[in-house]
């Protein structure tokens, strides 16, 4: 049996170092795709706004565009992981009136591709992404964090990160993310949302959020219904005023559960 182990962790490392023999990822001007328009509206102070976060699962499930539908139009900023490139999507992005989107890519599909996408009424200043340097096992895709930043009146700029954390690897590879994710924001010093579907899903893992949010004076919100000791999805903010937030437990169209958050700046 520690033989067939060996054999086959020395494929697993032999396919993450080859991910291009079997994963299609796109080159970096191929990564970011923009959809829709923006009301492009300028952040106020003690102004409530909404927040979903929604792992789609890929769409896979009947039912899943209705909901979105419904869930956007009551939102200014809409966090998607699992989302999609494809027909069905940018159907949806065209039909979310006053909403522009800004999609990452992870990787190529048959149609399209997979990865985060952020959702907008709000005025976009600028707009990046950040590809893990560390990739899926065996299938060798890494994973995604589309970020941006919109324009306060006040003068400042709210910067709101989305992410698809990295799952089938060490907590030590997990963490590279997360470092990734770190150098990439530490220089802004307004006002901070990261949020996604971060794979947290035991203490190792939370432990390295918890020293992130430290890092950077992150709060994580405590959703009204949440059930989880070490919730995979979740929202980390920074000079923000948590109205309300809460798990959408209702909705059936996923594997994951929607989180809508309400705030104030």
């Amino acid at each position: 049996m520690k033989g067939i182990a060996s054999i086959f962790l020395s494929l697993v490392f032999s396919l993450q170092i080859h991910a291009s023999w079997y994963a299609d990822i796109p080159s970096d001007d191929e990564v970011i795709t923009y959809h829709g328009q923006s009301k492009a509206e300028k952040l106020q102070k003690n102004t409530e706004y909404t927040m979903l976060v929604w792992n789609i699962y890929k769409h896979k499930k009947q039912g899943l565009v209705e909901d979105l539908l419904e869930l956007s139009e009551h939102s200014d900023l809409v966090l998607l992981q699992e989302s999609m490139v494809d027909p069905t999507m940018v159907s949806l992005f065209q039909t979310t009136v006053g909403m522009g989107w800004i999609s990452a890519a992870s990787f190529f599909t048959g149609d399209g591709t997979t990865g985060v996408a952020t959702g907008t009424r709000l005025d976009v200043s600028s707009a990046g992404f950040i590809r893990s340097k560390v990739t899926e096992p065996i299938v060798g895709t890494p994973k995604m964090v589309v970020y941006t930043k919109h324009p306060v009146q006040s003068g400042e700029e709210l910067l709101v990160a989305n992410i698809h954390g990295i799952n089938f690897v060490s907590t030590r590879s997990f963490k590279a993310q997360i470092e990734q994710l770190y150098q990439t924001v530490k220089g802004h010093s307004g006002p901070l949302i990261v949020a996604g579907d971060f794979n947290s899903r035991n203490k190792e893992r939370w432990t390295v959020l918890n020293d992130f949010s430290k890092q950077l004076s992150l709060k994580h919100v405590k959703l009204k219904n949440e059930k989880y000791e070490h919730p995979i999805d979740a929202i980390l903010t920074r000079d923000v005023e948590v109205m309300e937030g809460e798990i959408l437990f209702d909705y059936e169209t996923s594997d994951h559960k929607p989180l809508l958050l309400k705030f104030k700046l």
